[in-house]
């Protein structure tokens, strides 16, 4: 049996440099190629039909890379498409605002900003009514946390002054550094501070002279009328739930929940369930499933991909990787490629972002040998090595650390070292974690044929009689 080009691999594993990710997602019904349109177009239709006298919360669930937010994009696509029926929407991510007070003032502004654009007697009193509620909210926020922070700085400013006994014997030095010290310090508060105070203090005058003449649960009232007389419900979108911080998440949820009874507010929250339900148990204490089930009205979970779809276009997309030169197609064994799909590759291919990830890096790597002149690695090996470079990381750096154990021939072992042998090649696959450590004995036992032995099977192998192949979708 014939065995990897090491000078080949070692081309592939010691180059760090990566091609950009081509993993965004898609933006119109258009793009999609995994058949999930239609239950876009049944979210946009479900909130274009509501017509509560509460806010509704929508949670569209899905892990990481499951195409929460390309679904989202189709539907808000949807919604657009009819002006008459289209309600007002605002696209917020909570994660790209760093801190609780930031996440709470952004929260009320970007809400705020799209009613303003209603410029009418009517918009603007409810514009003003928003604001005025949310600078009454702020205000306690600000009391809260934005003074605690003060303190920290003036009790850091007095340690600073304090240090100043250790120099008592030396007045002058003492004077110095105090003065020092106050002018360092006042100058950091400005620049920290300044424009956020300003600001946090005008909404809070402005929450104080609303509070002159009303109470919260007065000016909630008004508001409510003001909202209940919208022509279209405000759409609310918060994307990445799923990223943001433990305290951070409970906070989010508490904005949601406290405004839940304004109506023609339409929530819509894009996370995966089981990490947001973690954070929430953690920071609560009581069940982070019983928590969400009081404020999310409605639940979807993303619909599964279809396996024939997603393979589909990564078929496709090796298929326009490696068509640019007949000379790897030579190369392409359909035995071997079914061989090492099948059992080994195939299973770490469950999103469309690992189709994209994968298609990304494997794409630089084919460009790389391709400008040398020729293209010497088999394309079967190289689709592999990247598959585990890409996905399983830690077994890909052990690999090549172990190469003279994966290559040798049994017969050439020396008496007395087979277990040895046995023991290393399983260090490689226990890199992965359990429940992908079949599938790493099958990659390996694909593209060395001389650890057939060591996993057991026959073994297919890179260095059997080659011809000419194509993938099929």
């Amino acid at each position: 049996m014939g065995q990897i080009d090491w000078r080949i691999v070692s081309e592939i594993m010691g180059n760090t440099k990566q091609s950009f990710s081509a993993d965004r997602p898609i933006t119109s019904c258009s793009e999609d190629l995994l058949g999930r349109s239609g239950f876009a177009k049944s979210i946009a239709a479900a909130i274009r039909g509501w017509a509560g006298n509460d806010s509704l919360v929508i949670a569209l669930y899905g892990s990481w890379g499951s195409g929460k937010t390309s679904i989202k994009n189709m539907a808000v696509e949807t919604l657009r498409s009819s002006e008459e029926t289209c309600p007002l929407i605002v696209e917020f991510n909570p994660w790209q605002w760093a801190g609780q007070e930031q996440l709470a003032g952004a929260f009320f502004q970007q809400i705020g900003l799209v009613l303003g654009k209603d410029t009418s007697k009517e918009g603007k009193r409810r514009t003003a009514k928003w604001r005025a509620y949310a600078a009454y909210l702020k205000a306690g926020s600000f009391f809260a946390h934005g003074l605690r922070n003060t303190i920290f700085w003036i009790l850091l400013m007095i340690g600073f002054v304090g240090l100043g006994g250790l120099f008592s014997q030396l007045p002058w030095i003492k004077t110095s550094l105090a003065i020092i010290v106050i002018i360092s310090f006042a100058l950091s508060v400005l620049l920290r501070w300044g424009g956020k105070f300003s600001e946090q203090i005008a909404d809070i005058l402005s929450a104080t002279s609303e509070a002159r003449r009303q109470s919260l649960p007065e000016i909630k009232k008004d508001l409510t009328e003001v909202l209940q007389k919208l022509k279209k419900p405000v759409l609310v979108i918060l994307d990445d739930v799923d990223r943001l911080s433990a305290e951070e998440t409970k906070l989010l949820f508490q904005l949601i929940k406290a405004n839940a009874d304004f109506p023609n507010l339409i929530y819509m929250l894009l996370f995966q369930r089981d990490v947001v339900e973690k954070s929430l148990e953690n920071i609560t204490g009581f069940s982070g499933r019983e928590f969400l089930e009081k404020i999310v009205q409605v639940g979807f979970d993303i619909p599964q991909i279809e396996r024939s779809r997603l393979e589909k276009v990564l078929f496709s997309g090796l298929d326009r990787l490696l068509e640019q030169d007949s000379k790897i197609f030579q190369r392409f064994n359909q035995q071997y490629w079914g061989n090492i799909f099948i059992a080994g590759l195939r299973p770490y291919f469950v999103t469309l972002r690992d189709v994209k990830r994968f298609l990304s890096t494997l794409s630089f790597h084919i460009s790389l040998f391709r400008s040398n002149g020729s293209f010497e690695v088999n394309p079967i090996d190289l689709i592999a090595l990247e598959v585990l470079r890409t996905f399983e990381p830690r077994v890909y750096r052990k690999l090549y650390e172990a190469k003279e154990v994966v290559t040798e021939r049994r017969d050439s072992i020396r008496a007395g070292k087979e277990e040895e042998r046995k023991r290393a090649v399983e260090l490689i696959v226990e890199q992965a974690d359990e429940t992908d450590r079949p599938k790493v004995r099958e990659i390996i036992k694909q593209l060395f044929p001389h650890t057939e032995w060591i996993f057991g099977g026959f073994a297919y192998g890179s260095g059997h009689e080659e011809c000419q192949g194509r993938m099929v979708s």
